[in-house]
């Protein structure tokens, strides 16, 4: 601590098999209507092997499904939160043995970077259809009200697991196959 500046040399945790390390800083300063302003200073999360069921229940949401396999992930912020125009953000994640609610979602990558113009773009993969399938979304940072799109394509994908995680019930068998583009802004 050195006034309204908090720095992070090494923070570093093991959980089981995982470990967690992060390194940056935090400067307090003032802000507007009344809150303090916080700038984030080239914060670095970096994580091996941690578990998702770990990482989901820090969300402490009980509308989530049931997460489980490992996570190994890079994630960087810096900028003023108050301000989203000047943040910069970027995540590279790959799940391993990943299931949702019991079925398989196979390898799961998550690739986000923050652009020039404030745009936040992250490109999610999953197996959960049974091939690789990319849902691509863009989040305007920059933007009134932060829009944001959220699309993928399907061909000829089988939705049987997608069925079986959002129905979570095994006496209920949804299937059908789709082909299109699922857009949504």
């Amino acid at each position: 601590f050195n006034g309204s500046n908090i720095s992070l040399d090494n923070f570093d945790v093991r959980l089981g098999a995982g470990h967690i390390t992060a390194t940056g800083g935090v400067a307090i300063g003032e802000g507007t209507q009344g809150l303090p302003g916080v700038t984030v200073k080239d914060l670095r999360v970096q994580g091996t092997n941690v578990q998702i069921a770990l990482l989901a229940g820090l969300a402490n949401s009980s509308k989530l499904p049931q997460l489980s396999g490992t996570v190994n992930f890079t994630a960087t912020l810096s900028g003023n939160i108050a301000d989203a125009r000047t943040l910069k953000a970027d995540i590279n994640a790959q799940g391993s043995d990943v299931s949702i609610n019991g079925q398989s979602a196979g390898q799961l990558t998550l690739v986000g970077q923050m652009d020039e113009k404030q745009r936040f773009t992250a490109d999610l993969t999953t197996g959960l259809l049974g091939q690789p399938q990319v849902v691509h979304a863009v989040i305007d940072l920059a933007g009134d009200n932060f829009p944001a799109t959220v699309e993928t394509t399907l061909t000829n994908a089988d939705l049987t697991p997608l069925f079986a995680v959002i129905v979570n019930n095994p006496n209920v068998h949804v299937t059908g196959r789709a082909t299109g583009t699922l857009r949504a802004s």
